[in-house]
């Protein structure tokens, strides 16, 4: 049998194992600046002044979260929705105004194509007017 000394030698996972402390760069764990005072805490974000929400129906004020953020927190998905549908507006608006044109083309013409974009500008002008009386 070996002595204490001797296994402690004889392989690398027999010695005992100390316990280790954290290093710190600061020296002692963080807690405690050298010179003995505390760190000091973060600064405040700064503060956000109120604004008014950029969506014309609401114009509330409001704290935004950030900075950069234009519409109350009401409004935010709405805004984003009608930016959605403005591209679509401009195609519907385009394609109403078309409707009497397309309708005496097809007077002259006797295919369906033609009857059927007659059909599709009238929903467009519908639909386009719906639209409006929502907003």
């Amino acid at each position: 049998m070996l002595s204490r000394h001797q296994n402690a030698t004889a392989t690398p996972l027999a010695a005992p194992v100390r316990p280790q402390t954290p290093k710190s760069p600061h020296g002692n764990g963080g807690r405690n600046r050298p010179d003995g005072l505390r760190p000091a805490a973060p600064p405040a974000p700064p503060a956000i002044p109120q604004k008014t929400c950029a969506r014309e129906a609401c114009q509330k004020l409001f704290t935004p979260r950030r900075p950069n953020h234009a519409y109350c927190p009401g409004c935010r998905q709405r805004a984003l929705e009608e930016r959605k549908v403005e591209g679509l507006t401009d195609v519907l608006e385009e394609l109403a105004a078309a409707a009497e044109q397309l309708r005496q083309f097809a007077n002259g013409h006797n295919d369906p194509m033609y009857s059927r974009m007659v059909t599709l500008a009238e929903k467009a002008a519908t639909a386009l007017h719906t639209h409006r009386s929502k907003k």
